[in-house]
This record gives C-alpha cells, sequence and structure tokens, in this order.
C-alpha cells in the first residue's frame, strides 16, 4: 500500500488539475483508498485523516452534475474513513465525524437509490443505522 501512495503521489505530480481534472480527481480518490487501508490496517489517525482530505479533493473535481457514478463512490468512501476515524475518537469530535459519515453515505444514494443499486443502498442504510444507534 504505501508503494500505491507513493504511485499516486507520483500520478498527481504529473496529471494537471486543470488539465485533466478527472485523472486527477481520480487520482485523488484512489490515494484515499491506499491511505484508508493503511490508516485502518496500521491503526494510523494521521493517514486516515490524509484519506480524508484526498476524497475531499476528489469530490471538488468528481462532481454530481459531471460524472455521478465516481461522485457516488468516493461519498461512500469518504462516509467510510469519517466512520472509522469516529469510532477511535470520543466526545463531540466522533459526533461530529459520524455525522459526516451519514451524511456522505446519503449523498451517495442520491446516485445508488433502492432501485438502482439494491445491495449498495442496503449497505449504506445499514451503516447509517448502525450510526444512529
Amino acid at each position: 500500500m504505501e508503494q500505491a501512495v507513493v504511485a499516486y503521489r507520483a500520478a498527481l505530480e504529473e496529471w494537471d488539475r486543470d488539465l485533466d481534472p478527472l485523472d486527477w480527481g481520480s487520482a485523488q480518490n484512489n490515494l484515499g483508498i491506499a491511505l484508508f487501508h493503511i490508516g485502518t490496517w496500521q491503526n494510523d489517525t494521521p493517514r486516515l485523516e490524509e484519506a480524508i482530505a484526498a476524497y475531499r479533493a476528489a469530490l471538488e473535481e468528481r462532481t454530481l452534475e459531471r460524472v455521478p457514478a465516481a461522485w457516488a463512490a468516493t461519498q461512500g468512501n469518504l462516509g467510510d474513513v469519517l466512520d472509522t476515524l469516529g469510532a477511535r475518537s470520543s466526545g463531540e469530535a466522533r459526533v461530529r465525524l459520524w455525522e459526516d459519515a451519514i451524511a456522505a453515505w446519503r449523498n451517495e444514494q442520491l446516485v445508488n437509490t433502492a432501485e438502482t443499486q439494491p445491495r449498495q443502498w442496503a449497505s449504506d442504510q445499514n451503516s447509517i443505522g448502525y450510526e444512529l444507534v
């Protein structure tokens, strides 16, 4: 995974956001995935925070209007990392992170509806329900 992080960062040095916005957004999303896995496996909170920043950067180009499926996938990824970081936090920080995770999963459901993506929709509903308990 560390090699993946290096590769995605190298891609981001080459892909100019203004010239290649969707490639840049895709690399940001993929960087977030690698950082999320490292942060989870190594209990590395700074890596989880980097993943959040990468996903939020990706969402600047992977918009609902431009690429709805990619936007939804990144929203789901963002929800997952916020949930993981929330579980490692306490007090108001935990509540805020979980609220943000729920918002991201609900955003994902704007595209992945019960009719179009029933399994993903059900998974998101389960995650949202778990956080609301």
